[in-house]
């Protein structure tokens, strides 16, 4: 999440000082729509880790899945806002000496240390599967 609200607040300040032919990249309808998806994934994801978080305090056997739900939301928007943030900079955001390159790079290693977004895609299903005869995840606890 940290890297995520990083990158947003980067690419939130690139769009507002940044100027292209006379006007800031922020004005441009498809920029803020970029910077609209990346708030709401980075929302989302605190949601899901929320979630999680109280869900393994209450629900023990469910821990792996609730767990691996949440890591692989939380990494899998940290990749969109690292893809968009680096998209948004163009080259300049490529640069060694800009943090958004090592950020980038970074957010890799986070999609595979401690499992894979692949394993916790496997976790999730598992935990799905081993539940009632209805595979229904429920979004609010009860």
């Amino acid at each position: 999440m940290g890297a995520a609200l990083h990158l947003l607040d980067l690419a939130t300040a690139h769009a507002r000082e940044r100027h292209q032919f006379g006007r800031p990249l922020a004005d441009n309808q498809g920029i803020q729509w970029m910077l609209a998806d990346m708030a709401s994934d980075l929302h989302a994801a605190r949601l899901v880790c929320y979630q999680a978080a109280w869900r393994y305090d209450r629900e023990p056997q469910h821990r792996a899945g609730v767990a691996a739900m949440a890591k692989l939301t939380a990494s899998e928007m940290v990749r969109r806002v690292a893809d968009s943030t680096l998209q948004l900079f163009g080259g300049a955001g490529y640069r060694k000496d800009e943090p958004i390159e090592r950020i980038w790079r970074e957010v890799r290693a986070i999609r595979i240390l401690e499992g894979t977004s692949e394993i916790m895609r496997h976790i999730v299903a598992r935990d799905m599967l081993r539940k009632s005869p209805h595979t229904e995840v429920p979004i609010s606890p009860n």
